[in-house]
């Protein structure tokens, strides 16, 4: 990705969003995209496994844009 000012930005958005989605959880991040209710298996895959993942991607993206 390189450290031009574009792949820093592109970096720091992506551990922006993941850690927003970690933060909300795919429940309102689905409300917010208008997309339908999520069945209680997303629910419960989403707190176990989802929302762990989403935030540890989160801070591999802000250690790379640093």
């Amino acid at each position: 990705g390189g450290q031009s000012f574009v792949a820093r930005s592109g970096r720091w958005t992506v551990a922006a969003v993941l850690a927003g989605r970690a933060a909300v959880g795919g429940v309102a991040a689905a409300r917010l995209l208008g997309m339908p209710a999520p069945s209680e298996r997303f629910r419960r895959l989403d707190n176990r496994w989802y929302r762990p993942l989403c935030l540890a991607l989160a801070v591999s993206s802000a250690r790379a844009a640093r």
